[in-house]
């Protein structure tokens, strides 16, 4: 395990981000999103899921990593454990600020790269642990542990980023650029600004080793067009957290809801992988550092929090006309669903099947609150507000003469609407002096397609020019005649001879197949004389 893997282990990681909308609650576009929120012992009206996946690569023993995890102050990480990570402790998330610069530059495809590793991780690169080791052999310490120096100067034997070689194609840039000279020389390095939560003795029969402790989740909330970070929280790994012991997990998984999002919204979140890290303390290596480290992050993709399910449309249609009137009291129930986000109707209503419904009257219940996008296709005239315990009742003139159909959608708190509910024709019976109604089509047509679903003869229609269907219907089936008529039979490639070219042969299967109860007719057939005219 080489020390440059400690700015990498996030090479095998899943992410999978989704909002999730389970049922409406007023005030739900005021929500206040300024933290992360990840409550998951209760059912909430919304929220975005984040599902997190780490495989680490241990080149330890179980017994060893065992030993290294009791080492560390457990009771810290616990405390940290699913809080709010302030500005003013953010400084002992090593690397987290400077990774986020280093990631934002995009270095690696600047030609400046060199110096910008230089400048933002403080690296001392020219021959790093060369100057390390000298470092160490000056100090004025009795006891030096010379095992910890050979370590480190073992496991960064063929590490990027500190070897001369990384200078083998660039003699020219590196001898003329002053400011690389000019770090080069400092005594700081990466060591000396890392900010330790524990320290022990390095006589503790601890090797300097790390271990993926949790990770780091920072909200941002989109803000024309630009990501504003709004939260950071730690999340610690449960084998931290539940004292999980002889059971050393190469894979780490997270799973959490932040509630706290507002509808309508946009959001994105960076996972940064959090690593413990044991190090000789820097000029003084009598004491190991526990160190948290951020590892580079992953982001997911932009969530918007917008629902995707349409609602479905109300039920028990019912027309009644009203005495000594032109008329009809149209009555409807809304349909029974989890979310509850029904918050009006659309009336429509068309004289034939021919012809497209038009719509009467939008009856809408919505709040101030409700983030809701209306229709632009709407007139305002076409538009009831109502209180929500209105009945669920619309009053139409009504022409006796006619026979209309009239169908509603439910329109939701955001401004989606349904397909149709059931269409219904209605007359008026001079005899009975009452409605009389058809159904013409089952609920459930789409609304640029109010004809799919019309039935095929109803009372009041006959819809056999009406349906679309590739499927022949017929019953008492007793001769079928067949038609082959290619455009030819034989290619001629060559004038002596036609007799090996021919395209069809004589033997063929026929086969019906009953869609109404998946019967399958097979029979041979055979076509004599096929070329013949």
């Amino acid at each position: 395990m080489n020390f440059y893997n400690f700015l990498n282990f996030n090479s095998n990681i899943n992410i999978k981000s989704d909002f999730v909308y389970n049922f409406y609650e007023e005030n739900e576009g005021l929500t206040n999103d300024k933290i992360i929120n990840s409550n998951n012992n209760k059912y909430n009206s919304k929220e975005i899921k984040i599902n997190v996946e780490y495989k680490s690569d241990y080149s330890k023993n179980n017994q060893f990593i065992n030993e290294y995890i009791n080492s560390l102050n457990v009771d810290y990480l616990k405390e940290i454990n699913n809080t709010i990570i302030e500005e003013n402790t953010q400084f002992y998330l090593n690397n987290f600020m400077s990774k986020k610069r280093f990631l934002n530059k995009n270095i690696i495809t600047d030609q400046n790269w060199i110096n910008k590793i230089n400048n933002e991780f403080n690296i001392n690169i020219n021959n790093f642990f060369e100057s390390l080791n000298k470092t160490i052999s000056k100090s004025k310490k009795i006891n030096l542990n010379r095992k910890k120096i050979s370590f480190f100067d073992k496991i960064n034997k063929n590490t990027d980023f500190y070897e001369k070689k990384i200078f083998k194609d660039n003699d020219d840039f590196y001898n003329n650029n002053d400011e690389i000279v000019e770090n080069l020389n400092e005594t700081n390095n990466f060591f000396n600004n890392m900010v330790a939560y524990n320290e022990k003795s390095i006589y503790s029969n601890i090797e300097p080793y790390y271990y993926h402790i949790g990770i780091i989740v920072v909200k941002f909330k989109k803000s024309q067009d630009q990501f504003i970070k709004q939260s950071v929280k730690f999340l610690a790994n449960s084998s931290i957290i539940n004292n999980i012991e002889n059971q050393v997990k190469n894979t780490s998984k997270y799973s959490f809801n932040d509630i706290d999002v507002k509808y309508a919204e946009s959001y994105l979140y960076a996972i940064y992988p959090v690593y413990n890290i044991t190090l000789p303390k820097f000029k003084d290596f009598h004491v190991l550092q526990d160190i948290l480290y951020c590892d580079t992050p992953i982001y997911t993709k932009e969530i918007i929090c917008k629902e995707k399910i349409r609602p479905l449309p109300p039920t028990n249609l019912s027309f009644k006309f009203i005495e000594n009137s032109k008329n009809i009291l149209i009555t409807w129930k809304p349909d029974i669903d989890t979310v509850g986000d029904v918050k009006g109707y659309q009336i429509f209503k068309r004289f034939s099947l021919d012809e497209p419904f038009k719509l009467v009257k939008q009856i809408e219940y919505h709040l101030e609150t409700d983030v809701y996008e209306r229709n632009l296709l709407v007139n305002e005239e076409q538009i009831e507000r109502r209180l929500e315990d209105y009945p669920f009742e619309f009053i139409d003139e009504s022409n006796k003469e006619k026979i209309a159909i009239y169908a509603i959608c439910a329109i939701d708190a955001h401004g989606y609407v349904s397909n149709y509910s059931s269409q219904i024709g209605v007359k008026f019976n001079y005899f009975t002096k009452k409605a009389e109604i058809d159904l013409v089509s089952t609920p459930g047509a789409p609304i640029f397609y109010p004809n799919l679903l019309i039935k095929r003869k109803t009372k009041f229609f006959d819809n056999d020019d009406k349906i679309n269907t590739i499927t022949p219907y017929l019953q008492n089936i007793s001769k079928i005649t067949l038609y082959a008529t290619p455009d030819f039979a034989i290619i001629n490639n060559n004038k002596e001879s036609i007799n090996n070219n021919f395209l069809y042969k004589e033997n063929y299967k026929f086969n019906i197949f009953k869609v109404e109860n998946s019967d399958n007719y097979i029979d041979s057939i055979k076509i004599n004389n096929f070329i013949e005219s």
